[in-house]
């Protein structure tokens, strides 16, 4: 998924996502990537995570639940976790998500 580079020239598979845009009056931001050519934007309620450091530029991860909503914009992610990772190792926090997810997959199998 993604690109083998990213805006930054950091390597590995996930691929970069960063704030282009963010309304505190509103509480949306939009987070945006690029797959390939193709440059895919990602609309994030934040209400569940102010405030939070805005850092139009800075990439970002953000957990939480897709919900539909009425409007030109059906479908958008209800932040629980929203976190600025300028500066962290993705491949290594990637690598970790796996481990985990590995972890309890083999929890769940000796249930």
């Amino acid at each position: 998924m993604g690109s083998k580079q990213g805006r930054n020239g950091r390597g590995g598979s996930s691929p970069d996502i960063w704030l282009v845009r963010y309304d505190s009056d509103s509480s949306e931001a939009i987070l945006s990537s690029l797959h390939g050519a193709v440059q895919c934007q990602v609309f994030v309620c934040t209400s569940f995570v102010e405030p939070f450091h805005v850092c139009i530029g800075a990439h970002y991860i953000v957990l939480g639940e897709i919900e539909k909503k009425e409007g030109p914009i059906p479908v958008q992610v209800r932040a629980r976790v929203l976190t600025c990772v300028d500066g962290i190792n993705l491949s290594l926090l990637e690598h970790a998500v796996q481990e985990q997810r590995k972890y309890f997959s083999h929890r769940e199998v000796r249930k």
